[in-house]
């Protein structure tokens, strides 16, 4: 069984991690994009991660991630994950996450243990 965190922005320190998170999955999608969701794995070497974009006014489809972003993508969520374990965690750290961008800047991300 899982557990779940709803992580979102606020007026913290550190919130340039996900600022810079943000943008680099935004940058991987279609201009004026509705909405993106990135599904990642991470903790491994390399990260597995899928991308959906949803185009105002259109559906959902699939984006293929650019390898050097991914790169970077996968830096950044690995930042967020060591930032974010806490002493009621008991040392744990999340493995799976869906971050979701939507259209006027919002932003949240979804940890999964």
């Amino acid at each position: 069984m899982s557990e779940e965190r709803v992580m979102t922005l606020g007026p913290t320190p550190g919130d340039d991690v996900y600022l810079s998170l943000g943008r680099a999955i935004a940058s991987q999608c279609p201009a004026g994009f509705e909405e993106a969701k990135l599904k990642a794995e991470v903790g491994g070497a390399v990260a597995s991660m899928s991308l959906a974009c949803t185009p105002e006014g259109g559906s959902e489809s699939p984006v293929a991630i650019d390898p050097m972003a991914q790169a970077d993508i996968q830096a950044l969520l690995e930042r967020v994950r060591e930032a974010t374990v806490r002493e009621e965690d008991q040392g744990r750290q999340w493995n799976r996450c869906e971050v979701t961008l939507r259209k006027g800047g919002r932003f949240q991300m979804d940890v999964y243990y």
